[in-house]
């Protein structure tokens, strides 16, 4: 064969896939009409980052706040934001600017698909400015305090983070949803111009970015004979509730090419019933209310820090299972009518089937 392994769609994963496999000293092709490509602002925990990703692949490095209800709290946790094209940092193999059937057999050992064959009709949407400006706001991961004349739908928050070079971005944000994008991102944009007026955030806008995409494969694909793998937000690496991916495929591409070589399935058993637990919260979270999804949240940003991490990206189900109970049992205490709503959905959440 010409090549022991092909990688389909170069996004983060594939990319990441098909840098670390030629790292190896594999024989590496990467097929992508665009070629190593990913969205303008990614963030990650620090302690996602890998040993071997550049440093100058590192735009900012902070510690974040979270705010609901009026309170504020900073975080322990480093947060990093990745410098722009960091994509195009990791070489090694070449590439091919084209389609790839995915039905067809490559000429190569294994072949690892990152393009997803269909997709969730939920959806995260965000609308931001990136400004700059000489008086920095603080580094906000989250902020779902209200903005005077937008009432609560729907629910969105605040993301505020430091791009480096004294830009920021500063963004407001649907964490899911499956109404319609073009109704809602003119909403955002007017958000978030007014929440930037209510906290005084002035400077100079150098840009704006767009955040529409599905949270996941309609479909999670099970392993196939012939040496195909799926990857990534392909394979349901991305948090169906939350959106985040990229600190996934950063922490744990190692280990699937580790699995994937010796002949073993690509992600354990664990994190197949993990991806499970997280899907079904997607399916509670999509039928409360926005008023129920504010108080939710509030919920969720007071727990613990490792609570905390491990709801928004977390991997263990034994863990995942735990933190959902808590949440659920702090609504239930805090917000008797939400947690009803919780309940209510709970029963479709579990019967929803592999499709949304």
């Amino acid at each position: 064969m010409l090549y022991d392994a092909t990688v389909i769609g170069l996004g983060p994963s594939g990319t990441v896939a098909a840098h670390r496999a030629a790292a190896r000293g594999l024989r590496v092709l990467g097929i992508d009409p665009a070629g190593p490509n990913a969205p303008g602002t990614i963030g990650v925990w620090a302690d996602q980052i890998p040993g071997w990703f550049p440093d100058a692949g590192i735009a900012a490095e902070f510690r974040p706040w979270v705010i609901a209800d009026g309170v504020r709290r900073r975080l322990r946790s480093r947060y990093v934001v990745l410098a722009p094209k960091w994509e195009k940092r990791l070489g090694g193999f070449p590439v091919l600017r084209g389609s790839a059937p995915l039905s067809k057999r490559l000429p190569a050992a294994h072949t690892f698909i990152s393009v997803p064959e269909s997709t969730l009709s939920a959806r995260q949407l965000a609308h931001g400015f990136i400004i700059t400006t000489d008086r920095e706001p603080d580094a906000v991961l989250m902020d779902f305090s209200p903005v005077p004349g937008f009432g609560d739908a729907p629910s969105t928050f605040s993301y505020r983070i430091p791009l480096g070079g004294g830009h920021w971005l500063i963004e407001e944000t649907i964490l899911a949803t499956t109404d319609p994008p073009d109704e809602l991102l003119p909403l955002l944009e007017r958000k978030c111009l007014a929440r930037m007026a209510m906290l005084g955030i002035t400077g100079r806008i150098a840009g704006t970015e767009i955040v529409d995409f599905p949270l996941g494969p309609g479909v999670v694909p099970r392993d196939r004979r012939g040496g195909r793998v799926h990857i990534g937000g392909a394979a349901g690496w991305m948090h169906p509730a939350t959106g985040y991916s990229v600190g996934e495929v950063l922490a744990a591409t190692d280990g699937m090419l580790d699995r994937v070589l010796a002949g073993r399935r690509p992600r354990p058993a664990a994190w197949h019933l993990n991806h499970f637990l997280q899907r079904r919260g997607l399916a509670v979270l999509l039928r409360l209310s926005p008023a129920q999804t504010r108080r939710f949240f509030s919920v969720v940003l007071a727990l613990g820090e490792d609570d905390l991490r491990a709801y928004l990206t977390g991997s263990d189900p034994v863990r995942t299972a735990g933190v959902m109970l808590r949440i659920f049992l702090r609504v239930a205490k805090k917000a008797p009518g939400t947690a009803l709503a919780v309940l209510r959905a709970f029963p479709r959440a579990i019967a929803w089937g592999a499709r949304d």
